[in-house]
């Protein structure tokens, strides 16, 4: 909902995706769902959870040494 977009739109890029579903940003921005600013929106997004997984696996990682 943070992009608005719907649900009927996701699902549908992701059946023509197949297995390929990695590549869900750069196809909702193709067929038109998402303007650039929004995929760069998405890229943020993804950057930081990425980070949060690397420092809990930090912490972790020094908790169980």
């Amino acid at each position: 909902d943070y992009l608005s977009i719907s649900h009927i739109s996701i699902e549908q890029t992701l059946q023509s995706l197949g297995l390929d579903s990695h590549l869900l940003p750069i196809a909702l921005w193709q067929y038109g769902v998402l303007t650039r600013n929004q995929l760069n929106q998405v890229y943020d997004w993804l950057a930081d959870k990425r980070r949060e997984v690397a420092d809990v696996a930090w912490v972790d990682a020094i908790a169980s040494s």
